[in-house]
């Protein structure tokens, strides 16, 4: 593996991490100081945040796209200062809806319980301005990613996230419980992360350049070259939005925000392992660009192989032992041991479906690299119907478990025809011979082995927490296991003529 590589992918990860952990370790707080209707309300921001981001049109995927070929650094600020006219626009629509019809839609619609009508509306409000920072934000750190500087994007980002999370704790040990001041604190550090970022990205621009660029109104036509390949991001945006938030939107709008928080706790436990994937890939994405942009297609296949094997490798191995250690898990991370009976009933079903979630983004990311968004865009359709029509029959019927089940069946619907498509008109002819080395046979060892591990627990009555220990420990080493049989049997992919083709 490359070096730089290899650097990028653990500031990812380490970066990640600690930004992934600053949500989990405060969960607990959030818990015990707003309660489980307030908890709701604050857990409501991400699905509220992943509607309004798809405004964003795809632009910040692009532009990490064309920051990361080599090229003249006065095209990149021409182009990133017409992107960042447009995102100040949105920014203002942003916040518009969320301070003018957004709240009075959920306020008329919405069972609100115990809360406060105008208090919830305002925060509704001050989520967008939230919101419209963190959308910038997401387009300044992406055009670091971009130029390769991932070490310092993911340094602001960690410290962007500890101080977000930080501020709201403060806020509501030592001021007040008060949801309107909770997201006050969070768009004050919102608003400094932009402002560094910002810096950041322009002084990188322009520190090479002995002469000083300079942007006009007719600059903006530079945004043609880059129209075709936004608006295909713009439709797997919009379609992926539907796809993984309209199951928590029909939760609310059957049940309350405090049902809303009790799902949400179970989808954020379920997202870890489909996080940690993440992670990689925006490193690994950069390579995919660069393999392909330079034509070789053959390290641009190999890529999509070894990491296609490692990823399942990695998601099974966790998301097997999560799932059945999934009480003790929620018990030990939220304290509250209502809180994680309940969310444990549908944690496994959002553990399987996060599963082939990320299972997705190695073909995902192999396709996208080659501007290739059409198949994305037809599944994504096709799948969003199927969500839009299905899944409020299977709330109403079956509550959260309805809610789960369509979810999870829809990620692994959607997982089969991405690898399926790219494993049969890119890769090889032989598909079943794939499925049953790589997905089949480490499944089956990694369910054996877990319920092993599962009875001998179960029959030495350990604590929670070294049951929880114990689970995770084994999870890792069942990745190990399937590490070393991927390196002893080295399997290998003849590679088809239309893979150099792509």
């Amino acid at each position: 593996m490359n070096k730089n590589v290899t650097i990028n992918i653990f500031a990812n990860f380490l970066g990640k991490i600690i930004t992934m952990l600053s949500t989990y370790l405060f969960l607990p707080i959030y818990l015990k100081y707003l309660g489980g209707e307030l908890y709701g309300v604050v857990s409501f921001y991400a699905t509220l945040q992943s509607a309004m981001l798809i405004l964003g049109m795809g632009l910040t995927s692009t532009l990490r796209k064309e920051f990361a070929v080599e090229g003249d650094s006065e095209r990149k600020y021409k182009l990133l200062r017409a992107v960042e006219y447009i995102y100040f626009l949105v920014m203002f629509i942003i916040i518009g809806i969320c301070f003018g019809f957004a709240g009075s839609v959920i306020i008329k619609y919405i069972n609100l319980g115990n809360l406060n009508a105008g208090e919830i509306k305002f925060a509704i409000g001050l989520m967008g301005i939230s919101i419209a920072f963190h959308l910038l934000s997401n387009l300044y750190s992406g055009c670091l990613l971009g130029v390769g500087k991932q070490v310092r994007a993911n340094i602001w980002q960690t410290l962007w996230a500890i101080g977000r999370a930080g501020s709201a704790v403060l806020v509501i040990i030592y001021i007040d419980v008060n949801i309107i001041l909770f997201f006050s604190a969070q768009i004050i550090v919102d608003i400094i992360y932009v402002i560094i970022l910002r810096l950041d990205i322009y002084f990188y621009l322009k520190k090479n350049s002995f002469r000083k660029y300079r942007f006009k109104l007719g600059d903006f036509k530079i945004i043609q070259s880059i129209i075709p390949y936004t608006s295909g991001l713009l439709g797997i945006s919009i379609i992926s939005m539907l796809n993984t938030q309209l199951d928590k939107v029909l939760v609310l709008e059957k049940f309350d925000f405090a049902t809303l928080g009790i799902y949400n706790t179970a989808s954020t436990l379920a997202q870890i392992p489909n996080s940690i994937v993440t992670i990689l890939m925006v490193a690994i994405y950069n390579e995919l660009i660069s393999s392909y942009a330079s034509g070789d297609r053959e390290r641009y296949a190999r890529v999509y192989i070894e990491y296609y094997q490692k990823v399942y490798s990695f998601l099974i191995s966790v998301v097997v032992f999560m799932g059945a250690f999934s009480v003790q898990i929620l018990q030990v991370w939220t304290k509250n041991e209502q809180m994680a009976l309940s969310a444990a009933a549908i944690s496994g079903i959002l553990l399987v479906g996060n599963m082939f979630l990320g299972m997705q983004q190695v073909p995902y990311y192999f396709l996208l690299a080659a501007g290739r968004t059409r198949y994305n865009n037809i599944m994504g359709v096709i799948s969003c119907l199927i969500n839009i029509v299905v899944t409020p029959i299977m709330v109403l019927k079956g509550g959260l478990f309805g809610a789960g089940m369509m979810y999870m069946l829809l990620r692994a619907a959607e997982f089969f025809c991405l690898t399926i498509i790219v494993q049969k008109k890119y890769i090889q002819e032989k598909y079943l011979n794939w499925m049953i080395i790589n997905i089949v046979i480490p499944a089956l060892l990694t369910v054996a082995d877990c319920y092993i591990v599962y009875k001998l627990i179960y029959f030495c009555n350990f604590p929670i927490i070294i049951q929880v220990a114990v689970a995770i420990a084994m999870g890792a080493g069942a990745f190990g296991i399937h590490l070393w049989i991927l390196q002893k049997t080295k399997y290998e992919t003849k590679f088809m003529r239309r893979t150099v083709e792509i």
